[in-house]
């Protein structure tokens, strides 16, 4: 596993960017299955238009645990918060990259998370560009 990967996932911004985004995923998916405007869809999770405007405009999310966990159940998530060790989440993304890997050019070696965790992905793809 490249050192530059374990080091990013270790900071807490990646697991906060990570929440957000699924978060996001959640939220937007919820809006266009239901067919709700900004409006409806503010009322329905309590908050103002302009917040969710500033939600679905810039991806920040940036709620408190309680309000995290208001919006996931009025939009039907469970929110499943888990603690692993960091040993054994490693060690998971690099058998998903080995597995990948024995089909894949390495040239595609950011496909290794995808398995793992889908906004995952588009960090790593980030963290490739940078450390190519």
């Amino acid at each position: 596993m490249e050192n530059k990967f374990v080091e990013i996932i270790q900071q807490p911004s990646y697991w906060v960017e990570e929440v957000n985004n699924l978060m996001y995923d959640a939220m937007v998916n919820y809006m266009e299955s239901h067919q709700l405007n900004k409006t409806e869809f503010a009322d329905h999770l309590n908050i103002t238009k302009g917040r969710l405007s500033q939600i679905l405009n810039s991806g920040e999310i940036n709620f408190s645990l309680e309000k995290l966990f208001s919006i996931a159940l009025k939009i039907g998530k469970i929110p499943n918060i888990k603690f692993e060790d960091t040993a054994t989440y490693i060690t998971k993304l690099e058998n998903v990259q080995k597995k990948q890997y024995s089909t894949t050019p390495k040239t595609l070696n950011v496909q290794f998370a995808s398995d793992v965790h889908h906004t995952t992905l588009k960090k790593a793809k980030k963290i490739a560009k940078t450390t190519d």
